[in-house]
C-alpha cells in the first residue's frame, strides 16, 4: 500500500452567484470521500486537514499554522502526494505544497553542505522529491484532472524554483510572476 498525503480544501469556498457556497463540514465531508477513493486505489491516505482540525481550531491563525506543520511532518513519510481539484487549488492546499518545497529545498542544502546527518537528510529529501515527482491531480467526479501545466497557468508560487526560472518539481518554465 503506498502511503498518499492528501490534498483538498478546508476552509468554506464562496462560490459565484447562484452557486450555493461551500462550507467547512461539506469540504470536511469532501475530504472524506477522498479518503474512500484513495483506499479504493489501495492506498493508504493522509489528509492532515482533516485529523488535525478535530482537535485544532483552523479559525485561529497560530493552530492552522500548528496544523499544516504537523501535516508537513507526514510529508516526507509519503509516497505520492494527491490533490483532489474537484473544487479547486485552495490557499491552505496551496500554503501545504509551498511549505513542502521549501523543506525539499532546505534538505538538499544539508546534503550539499554537508551539515546534519547526511544520510537521513539525503532520504528525506529524496522521498519529498519523489514524492513531488508523483503528485496525482484526481477528480471524484469523473471529470479531466488537470496538469502541472494547469498549475503553472494558475500562477502557483511554489512552482518556482529558487532563481525563479524554472519549476522544480516538473522543470519546466515557470509561470510569469
Amino acid at each position: 500500500m503506498k502511503r498518499v498525503f492528501v490534498l483538498s480544501p478546508l476552509a468554506p469556498i464562496k462560490m459565484p452567484p447562484g452557486q450555493n457556497d461551500i462550507s467547512m463540514e461539506s469540504n470536511l465531508e469532501f475530504a472524506g470521500r477522498c479518503m474512500l477513493n484513495c483506499i479504493a486505489r489501495g492506498e493508504s491516505p493522509f489528509p492532515p486537514h482533516k485529523l488535525y482540525t478535530q482537535v485544532l481550531d483552523d479559525l485561529l491563525p497560530n493552530e492552522r499554522e500548528t496544523g499544516i506543520r504537523c501535516g508537513l511532518v507526514w510529508l516526507a513519510a509519503s509516497e505520492v502526494i494527491a490533490v483532489y481539484v474537484d473544487r479547486g487549488i485552495s490557499s491552505g492546499m496551496r500554503q501545504e505544497l509551498e511549505a513542502a518545497v521549501r523543506l525539499y529545498r532546505e534538505s538538499q542544502r544539508h546534503v550539499t553542505s554537508g551539515q546534519g546527518g547526511e544520510q537521513d537528510t539525503r532520504g528525506m529529501a529524496q522521498s519529498i522529491f519523489d514524492a513531488f515527482r508523483s503528485t496525482d491531480f484526481r477528480r471524484l467526479d469523473g471529470g479531466p484532472a488537470p496538469s502541472w501545466q494547469w498549475l503553472h497557468e494558475q500562477n502557483v508560487p511554489h512552482l518556482r524554483d529558487v532563481d525563479g526560472s524554472a519549476c522544480p518539481i516538473c522543470f519546466g518554465p515557470a509561470a510569469p510572476l
